[in-house]
């Protein structure tokens, strides 16, 4: 039986591809632009606030502090999005609103958006769609007003209690491995050989631990889906990256910006990789089939 756990970490790693798909559809949207997120998202207040909102208004709304909001300002004011006003009612009071730039922006976005859920949404039919507004209608009511737990909800069963204690002992287990190969490297630069070699017979011990564990609660997979779940945390790990080093570079970080992205870069040429060598495991897989 799946666990309360397991389904709302179920549950979760769906609402967070949901919303890796609406940012993608961002940044799709923005790319031709050359805008980035941050900006995009500046651009969207101001379009909702057509009376122009001061620096600090903007920052409450992106939170955001003010002097990295006025860099952005600066930026886009620069290429023609936005200009700066004074507020005929308080001489005092600058303001920021969208240039006629800016407003072309979001005349064209209703468009986009009704191709994205056209690609999307509209995919669901009548009944998948009513049944998934009511599933989440229900869902809302449930985290908003939640009714006291049963005995067995807060009393999980011994097989659930162990399963959650082997997979936190794996997590812990892995992670150690990145640990102690990240100072075996250390070791090696400054010339200790023999510490570095025993750090390195240490992570290998400790992920065969993890492998050990993981066959108690049913975590092995196989190589294909070993694969495709790398690629998928990947995308993920190389969308933080980049979000990290617009900021970075937005606040005048630059070297940390730039490192950021040779990493990801790094990252976009193992994807590849691995790609490539999932496609040839398909492939076999077909012909193996094809040949029975």
């Amino acid at each position: 039986m799946v666990g309360l756990a397991d389904i709302a970490r179920q549950v979760m790693d769906v609402f967070n591809r949901i919303q890796e798909a609406i940012r993608a559809r961002y940044v799709r949207q923005i790319t031709p632009y050359k805008l980035t997120v941050t900006q995009f998202k500046a651009l969207q207040h101001l379009h909702w606030h057509d009376e122009g909102l001061s620096i600090g208004e903007l920052s409450g709304h992106l939170g955001l502090t003010s002097s990295t909001v006025s860099g952005i300002v600066d930026r886009l004011q620069r290429d023609g999005w936005i200009e700066r006003k004074r507020d005929p009612r308080d001489r005092r009071r600058v303001t920021v609103k969208l240039t006629p730039k800016g407003e072309e922006l979001f005349e064209q976005k209703p468009r986009s958006t009704e191709d994205f859920w056209r690609e999307t949404i509209a995919r669901l039919d009548e009944e998948e769609r009513v049944s998934l507004l009511k599933i989440l209608s229900r869902l809302r009511g449930v985290m908003e007003n939640p009714e006291w737990p049963s005995y067995e909800e807060t009393h999980p069963s011994p097989d659930e209690t162990m399963s959650e204690i082997l997979r936190d002992m794996m997590n812990w287990e892995t992670s150690r491995v990145g640990m102690l190969l990240f100072i075996a490297r250390l070791a090696d630069e400054e010339g200790k050989g023999e510490i570095a070699a025993y750090l390195k017979q240490m992570s290998h011990e400790e992920l065969n631990h993890a492998v050990r564990i993981s066959k108690f609660i049913g975590e092995m997979r196989t190589l294909k889906e070993s694969l495709e779940g790398f690629l998928e945390d990947e995308k993920r790990s190389h969308m933080m990256k980049m979000d990290a080093a617009q900021f970075a570079e937005e606040n005048g970080k630059n070297e940390i910006a730039e490192t950021l992205r040779k990493i990801g870069e790094d990252e976009r040429r193992h994807r590849r990789w691995i790609y490539g060598l999932l496609n040839r495991i398909r492939i076999a897989e077909d012909q193996k089939a094809y040949a029975e």
